[in-house]
């Protein structure tokens, strides 16, 4: 709350309620980034997911990218979760986007110490697509939980120590402000 720095688990947050699934990435990453390279840095995001998932659609065939070595090597992974590996190699500075040249991905240097001298990478884990089912369906429950009257709603749990910091909070605001 008021971007406050918490140092444990609160308890209320969607990152405290549902912690992220660490794992060991390096080798995704070095399937993508090889993929990347192999492909000549001529590839948007789709197109390479389509390179590691082994696509033979027609653009790829013309290129010769069913020809490389990657070609099918990221098979296990949905589509879904390739979107999801990519864009954490983007945001970890492994991969960029060159928009001025039809987006498509380029390497950076970081992504060399990936490649060529096997640093480790950490990956955050995509939920599955039964694991997103279920949280839409939770989702669903709980807006409709929330569209009953006041008095028919379940209620929240209370938490003392939120609550007395709150208070004091709105009293200093309250002074500050002469009301």
């Amino acid at each position: 709350y008021f971007s406050e720095n918490f140092d444990r688990n609160c308890g209320n947050c969607d990152v405290c309620k549902h912690p992220p699934q660490y794992i060991d990435g390096t080798v995704i990453a070095q399937k993508a980034l090889s993929a990347v390279h192999r492909c000549g840095e001529k590839v948007g995001m789709n197109l390479l997911i389509d390179v590691l998932r082994g696509s033979n659609r027609q653009e790829i065939l013309r290129a010769g990218f069913d020809k490389i070595k990657t070609f099918g090597a990221g098979r296990e992974f949905s589509v879904w979760e390739w979107t999801a590996y990519l864009g954490q190699l983007l945001q970890l500075g492994l991969l960029e986007v060159a928009y001025d040249q039809g987006n498509v991905l380029r390497l950076t240097e970081a992504a060399n110490a990936v490649l060529f001298e096997k640093k480790p990478v950490s990956l955050v884990r995509p939920m599955t697509k039964m694991e997103k089912d279920a949280e839409a369906v939770a989702q669903k429950l709980l807006e409709k939980t929330q569209s009953k009257p006041v008095a028919e709603r379940a209620r929240p749990e209370f938490l003392p120590e939120l609550f007395e910091r709150l208070r004091v909070l709105r009293r200093e605001v309250a002074q500050k402000n002469s009301v």
